[in-house]
């Protein structure tokens, strides 16, 4: 990865104002900071140029609640991942439970995920005076935010 280019870094420890062009959080980032979600944002605002863009890799709420399915593969080397994830009780956040098994050693991960509607995050950014510009219709959704204006992608 390019330094130049990429930065990966922990948000909350990286101290700059109006350096970047463009933040992108991938695979659901976002839901992973739970109460911290608009903290976040905030801090991301921050951090870009005037111009700058958010990308947010989000999943649909209304999607995934209505379409998933507790899934299991093998690996290219024949290793077993198995995924459930369970509902807080007014779905807005789902318990992800992963087992892994890798060269026959179970490793067991859990993490909790804040999900959002299309409304859910427009309301979040309004709030920051941030707009969504380009919104994308995928299976799991790309919301693009820029600072002044609105993208929804």
């Amino acid at each position: 990865m390019n330094p130049n280019i990429f930065q990966e870094v922990d948000v909350f420890q990286f101290n700059t104002t109006g350096q970047f062009d463009c933040i992108i959080l991938e695979c659901n980032t976002l839901g992973l900071f739970a109460k911290k979600d608009v903290d976040l944002l905030i801090k991301m605002k921050s951090m870009l140029k005037d111009n700058g863009k958010i990308i947010l890799d989000v999943l649909n709420k209304n999607f995934f609640t209505s379409h998933y399915q507790k899934q299991h593969w093998f690996t290219k080397d024949n290793d077993l991942v198995l995924n459930q994830y369970d509902y807080n009780d007014n779905k807005t956040a789902i318990n992800v439970k992963e087992i892994r098994i890798i060269d026959n050693i179970r490793n067991d991960y859990n993490c909790t995920l804040n999900l959002y509607t299309l409304d859910d995050l427009k309301n979040i950014l309004t709030k920051l005076d941030l707009n969504i510009i380009m919104y994308m219709k995928i299976i799991n959704r790309i919301y693009l935010i820029t600072k002044r204006q609105g993208i929804l992608c």
